[in-house]
């Protein structure tokens, strides 16, 4: 992502299959900003390509091999995602 940013690509899509999770994020100087989350039952809008409009259900409805199935997918919080405030 850091790479991206230093040259300057605008958008930046993450896409996550299981459970269906689209994130857009947007450069906002050196760093990336998130500019929209989207799931199966969202369109996805673009803010770099405005006149584009993903029907998010017709992608992740797209069958999928048995083979290429994902059983459990674990992870933690991407970096970028804000974290609520200690409390005072």
């Amino acid at each position: 992502m850091r790479l991206y940013a230093a040259r300057g690509v605008q958008e930046y899509w993450l896409i996550q299959p299981h459970p269906a999770l689209v994130e857009v994020l947007t450069l906002d100087g050196d760093a990336y900003r998130i500019f929209g989350v989207y799931t199966d039952a969202d369109q996805l809008h673009s803010k770099v390509f405005p006149d584009l409009v993903i029907d998010l259900a017709e992608v992740f409805t797209l069958p999928v091999p048995p083979e290429e199935q994902i059983d459990e997918i674990r992870e933690s919080a991407p970096p970028y995602a804000s974290r609520p405030s200690a409390p005072n």
